[in-house]
């Protein structure tokens, strides 16, 4: 290992160990009932790899975007091998929450380890992984090198980088670089992708195309509570409009703008998902403030009329995406990036976003060769195209049409995953 990398190893050990004290100590003030757990599995007390296992699996997706994006492989891997066994780990609340309820495949769901030594190697003794496969572009130093001291085969699946990340990332190039080269391989997204990591030391035998398995996820099926949430919001309403993932202060200069919209639609129902649902009581303050009449999902007491609804509840995004007339993919209009419009085109909706999308450029690039998306230059614009997209059905229905074609053109990816997770390494190799 370079020079430069075995000096900065300890010192980036030292900080984890003070972080980790730090944290405990927090984990332990806030006496959450299952707070014993997660301070045993941050500490590396992952769940042990049964006897029976035919190989052990380690998939480690650090939040909720990660984890929807490796479900497909999960389930793939499991129609190859029935008797493999999947530790999945996760980082944060958001996304345990979410993998207890969604990822029935996975043997066991962990916090994980922070990234000292000694809590990845004793996380390592305990589920004993033949493979640890980290999605996209989690590149702990220790949770890598430790893998490959122990024999584990490391590979990064539906890997990227995104474009406001590399910069700090090419700082940071001499670390970067010992560590890729300890994964056996990495399956990017895009051509994009594949130059990023090349450009940080990746070996270039071990970067391919794999694409993207976000392509693969099913529609989420509406459940009971949902469906009534559904009719609740369609009862004497017109059309819905959702302003997913939205970011501050998109949701505002929306509402400021759509007024024309709702005057020649007032049955219109606009639903907001706020991409923070802990920004929801703020959202709806600035909405009323505005003069609309309000309702939060999380509200209680007496329901009365409203047009704009207020989605602050996890989980269930997807599922009014279902059921919209049309769908704004939100921090596009603010330089956030944008989100991904994979789950609304899957639904065959119409599709709108703004100008700032390069978080996904590579899909969305996807979706304009087709013309099976709208990208508008601020908010004005956008409900300008939002009305024009509702008055003529047709329209709105040959773009959600285009959009549908082109994930199903785009779909497999998770299959070869979990393909190449499943490999077993030649004699030669695995001695």
């Amino acid at each position: 290992m370079p020079i430069f990398a075995r000096a900065v190893l300890p010192v980036y050990e030292a900080a984890w160990l003070v972080a980790a004290a730090g944290w405990a100590l927090f984990l332990a003030a806030r006496r959450r009932t299952d707070w014993r757990r997660e301070l045993q599995e941050r500490l590396g007390g992952v769940a042990v790899r049964p006897a029976g296992a035919s190989r052990s699996i380690w998939i480690h997706a650090v939040s909720v975007g990660e984890l929807l994006s490796i479900l497909p492989v999960i389930d793939a891997v499991k129609r190859g091998d029935r008797r493999a066994w999947i530790l999945l780990t996760v980082s944060n609340d958001p996304a345990f929450e979410l993998a207890l309820r969604r990822a029935n495949q996975a043997d066991a769901v962990c916090r994980t380890p922070w990234d000292a030594a000694w809590c990845v190697r004793r996380a390592l003794r305990r589920s004993r992984p033949d493979v640890l496969a980290i999605v996209e572009c989690e590149l702990w130093p220790n949770l890598i090198l430790r893998a490959a001291e122990s024999g584990a085969r490391t590979v990064l699946v539906n890997a990227r980088i995104y474009a406001r990340d590399f910069g700090r990332y090419r700082l940071a190039r001499a670390l970067f670089r010992p560590i890729l080269e300890r994964v056996s391989a990495i399956r990017v997204q895009s051509d994009d992708d594949r130059r990023r990591f090349l450009s940080l030391g990746a070996p270039a035998d071990r970067v391919r195309l794999g694409g993207n398995t976000k392509f693969d996820a099913a529609p989420a099926t509406p459940t009971e509570d949902v469906v009534e949430l559904v009719e609740e919001i369609r009862r004497g309403g017109g059309p819905i409009w959702v302003l997913a993932s939205t970011h501050e202060p998109e949701e505002r200069a929306i509402l400021e703008s759509a007024g024309e919209l709702l005057r020649r639609r007032p049955d219109m129902r606009i639903v907001v998902a706020p991409r923070d649902v802990a920004r929801g009581e703020a959202v709806a303050r600035s909405a009323r403030e505005l003069g609309y009449a309000v309702r939060r999902r999380t509200e209680t007491g007496e329901r009365g009329p409203f047009s704009v609804f207020v989605l602050d509840s996890l989980g269930e995004l997807a599922r009014l995406t279902a059921v919209a007339d049309v769908v704004f993919v939100g921090g596009s209009l603010v330089a956030k990036g944008g989100h991904n419009p994979i789950e609304a085109a899957a639904f065959a909706k119409p599709i709108v976003v703004g100008p700032h999308t390069f978080n996904f450029a590579d899909v969305v690039a996807k979706f304009v060769e087709c013309d099976a998306i709208r990208v508008v230059g601020d908010a004005i614009e956008l409900c300008r195209e939002v009305g024009s997209i509702l008055d003529n059905p047709r329209l709105a229905e040959a773009l959600g049409r285009r959009a549908r074609e082109v994930v199903e053109r785009e779909r497999g990816a998770s299959e070869r995953y979990a393909e190449m997770l499943l490999e077993r390494p030649p004699a030669s190799a695995a001695a």
